[in-house]
C-alpha cells in the first residue's frame, strides 16, 4: 500500500479511445480507494471526450502525437518540456502509467511523481521509470482487468466494473437532432454498423456489412445506420450504394459522445475490432463484434449480452500494421455473412453471452 496522505493521482494512457474507456474502472477504484485526491488524466489528442464528464476524473491533460515521420517524443522538445513542466508543477503523490509505451513510461517518470507504477510486458529499460512494475504473468486476461493490476500491486482490491461513457446533454440532445435530419423514423428498432478500422485486415468487408444490413432491414424490420469517423466516409457509402433497402450513413457527422448517445437509442450495435465496439458496450447496447488478429479475450466487448465472431488465428509472430500474408484469406474474410445473421439472431433476442 502506498504509504502517507495521497492528495494529487496522474493516470497516463496513451493509447486509443477504445483504450481509453476500457481503463475506466481503474479511475472508479481510485476514487474509492482515495476520495479526496484530485486525478489528473493523461491521454492522447483526440481520446479526452472519453474522460471529459466522467464523474472520476478531475482534469484531462493532452499529449499531440506526433507527426507521421517524425521523432516519437513530440512536435518540439519545447512542447515536450512544457508538458513536463505541467506535470510536476502538480506534485503527483502516485502515477499509474497503463500504456506500456517508451513516451508514456518517460513522461511518467518525469511527473516526479513520489510512486510510479507501470506495466513493461517486454521487459525493456523504460521499466527503470518506474518504483513498482505491474506483473501480468504469461495467462492472457481482459485488458480491464490487466489495468486493474495497477492498483491490486498497492494492495487495492478493485472491483471490475464495466467501463463507464458519461453522456452530457448536449450529446443525447445531438444524437436526437442528427436522427430528426436524418429523417430516422422512431417507429423502427435502429441497428447502428460500424464498418471501420485501424487496419484493413481488422475490417470486415463492406460487401458482408451490405448484405448483412439489408438481411436485417428484411428479415428483423430495423433500420440501419452506418457510422464511423470522417475517414470511413467512403466505405460507409459504398455499403451504402450497395444496400437494397434505405441504409443511412452518419459517418464524419458524430464526435465520440454524440456516438454513445446515437448508440444508446439503439438495439443493436454490429461491427468490428474498434473504439464504438466498446462505446457502445460502454452505454448497454448489445454488440455483435467481428474479430480478426486481436484475441477478444483480451479486447472483446465487456459485459453481458454481446456476441463476438472470431477464427482464433494467432498473428502475433507477424502484426504487420500494413499487410496480412493471408491476403484475401485473412482471418475477417472467413467470417460467411450467415454466420454473421446467426450472431445478430441471437443477440437480437437477447441470447448473447458474457464477453467480460
Amino acid at each position: 500500500m502506498i504509504a502517507g496522505t495521497v492528495r494529487r493521482v496522474l493516470v497516463v494512457k496513451l493509447r486509443y479511445i477504445g483504450d481509453v474507456l476500457l481503463s475506466t474502472p481503474v479511475f472508479r477504484g481510485l476514487r474509492e480507494a482515495f476520495p479526496a485526491a484530485a486525478t489528473t488524466a493523461l491521454v492522447n489528442a483526440g481520446t479526452e471526450e472519453v474522460l471529459l464528464h466522467h464523474p472520476n476524473v478531475d482534469e484531462v491533460l493532452l499529449v499531440n502525437r506526433p507527426p507521421a515521420g517524425t521523432a516519437p517524443w513530440g512536435r518540439s522538445w519545447g512542447e515536450e518540456v512544457g508538458l513536463v513542466r505541467r506535470l510536476r508543477e502538480r506534485r503527483f503523490d502516485l502515477a499509474l502509467d497503463l500504456t506500456d509505451g517508451d513516451r508514456a513510461a518517460f513522461l511518467t517518470w518525469a511527473s516526479g511523481a513520489r510512486l510510479r507504477v507501470g506495466f513493461n510486458r517486454e521487459g525493456r529499460l523504460r521499466g527503470r521509470a518506474y518504483h513498482r512494475v505491474v506483473p501480468l504473468g504469461s495467462g492472457r486476461r481482459h485488458a480491464v482487468e490487466a489495468d486493474l493490476e495497477a492498483l491490486r500491486i498497492l494492495g487495492l482490491q478493485p472491483r471490475p466494473v464495466a467501463p463507464t461513457l458519461t453522456l452530457p446533454p448536449e450529446a443525447e440532445a445531438a444524437a436526437d437532432d442528427l436522427l430528426a435530419r436524418k429523417r430516422v423514423g422512431r417507429d423502427r428498432d435502429l441497428v447502428l454498423i460500424h464498418p471501420g478500422a485501424r487496419w484493413w485486415f481488422k475490417a470486415w468487408p463492406a460487401e458482408g456489412f451490405a448484405a448483412l444490413a439489408d438481411w436485417m432491414a428484411e428479415a428483423l424490420g430495423a433500420q440501419v445506420l452506418i457510422a464511423g469517423g470522417p475517414g470511413d466516409v467512403p466505405v460507409a457509402e459504398t455499403i451504402r450504394r450497395q444496400m437494397r433497402y434505405p441504409g443511412i450513413s452518419v459517418a464524419g457527422e458524430t464526435s465520440v459522445l454524440q456516438l454513445g448517445a446515437l448508440l444508446k437509442r439503439c438495439r443493436l450495435f454490429v461491427g468490428n475490432d474498434a473504439g464504438p465496439m466498446h462505446i457502445a458496450a460502454a452505454v448497454g447496447t448489445p454488440v455483435v463484434a467481428l474479430f480478426g488478429p486481436t484475441d477478444p479475450a483480451e479486447w472483446g466487448p465487456w459485459g453481458d449480452g454481446h456476441v463476438v465472431l472470431y477464427r482464433g488465428l494467432d498473428c502475433r509472430e507477424c502484426w504487420r500494421r500494413s499487410a496480412c500474408w493471408r491476403g484475401e484469406e485473412n482471418c475477417l474474410r472467413q467470417i460467411p455473412v450467415e454466420e454473421a445473421m446467426a450472431a445478430v439472431r441471437r443477440a437480437w433476442n437477447g441470447k448473447g453471452q458474457d464477453a467480460g
